[in-house]
């Protein structure tokens, strides 16, 4: 399932809906690609609540047509959150503040 604004993925994280979060870069993606035919999406991806992509990354990611494919499928998961955010978001998620505070 994929959420694509900040206000939902703000909310979902300051309920506590959201504590386990995987974030993506293009090596762990290269990666996955390698062992998807060990280990399915939904069994590596279901001990997270989210998957976070920068953007950045989404757009390199964009760049083979293997990784496209394989981020296209985990964002077709219901069982997944699956959100792609700029970096200049990052600080809108934490209501302007540097740090999260616990």
């Amino acid at each position: 399932m994929r959420i694509d604004d900040i206000d939902t993925l703000r909310i979902d994280l300051s309920n506590n809906k959201i504590q386990n979060i995987c974030i993506l870069d293009n090596n762990s993606i290269e990666f996955l690609l390698k062992i998807e035919n060990e280990v399915s999406i939904v069994d590596f991806f279901g001990n997270y609540d989210l998957v976070l992509l920068p953007q950045w990354v989404e757009t390199e990611v964009n760049d083979s047509i293997y990784r496209t494919r394989y981020i296209n499928g985990l964002t077709e998961l219901i069982e997944v959150k699956f959100c792609s955010i700029s970096e200049e978001k990052y600080l809108d998620l934490l209501n302007g503040r540097d740090s999260f505070c616990l």
